[in-house]
């Protein structure tokens, strides 16, 4: 069961539709933290105003930074992934015809 389990991830994996979809979620679940952090805290002194009642903060640019920075290392993990494994299985033909 387990092993079972495994191969269907693997096989996901190397599907490049279903990496291009978890690197988007990935980001846009980052861009929805930093808005969380910028919607609901004024942490640190204001670096832009927009107006009398609104501004950015030094704390939303730091939410952003660590959100868009955790996201930036999964993509990364994401695409090493996929390019650390074939897209298909190589058969016992194709290796005995180059010598292996």
């Amino acid at each position: 069961m387990e092993g079972e389990r495994a191969e269907s991830g693997n096989q996901l994996a190397r599907r490049p539709g279903t990496r291009l979809a978890a690197a988007a979620a990935v980001w846009a679940f980052a861009t929805l933290i930093g808005l969380g952090v910028a919607a609901t805290t004024r942490i640190g002194p204001t670096l832009f105003a927009v107006s009398t009642n609104h501004g950015v903060h030094l704390g939303d640019v730091v939410a952003f930074a660590v959100a868009y920075g955790a996201a930036l290392v999964l993509t990364l993990r994401l695409a090493s992934r996929a390019r650390s494994r074939p897209t298909q299985p190589e058969t016992a033909h194709a290796s005995r015809r180059r010598g292996a």
